[in-house]
């Protein structure tokens, strides 16, 4: 839907368009966050150092 201008009659079809794209960047947002959680989980193993050995 490559059009140069829009009229009032494609608004419908445009925002359908929108709201799939947005729904689908947050499904996308939403699969990399619970990436991220299961990556911080595993990668923080090391202890501090405190000058006690």
């Amino acid at each position: 839907m490559e059009k140069s201008e829009l009229t009032f009659n494609d608004l419908p079809q445009v925002i359908a368009q929108l709201r799939d794209e947005v729904m689908g960047m947050r499904a996308l947002l939403n699969r990399q966050q619970e990436e991220n959680r299961k990556h911080q989980v595993g990668e923080n193993r090391h202890k501090p150092l405190n000058g006690h050995i």
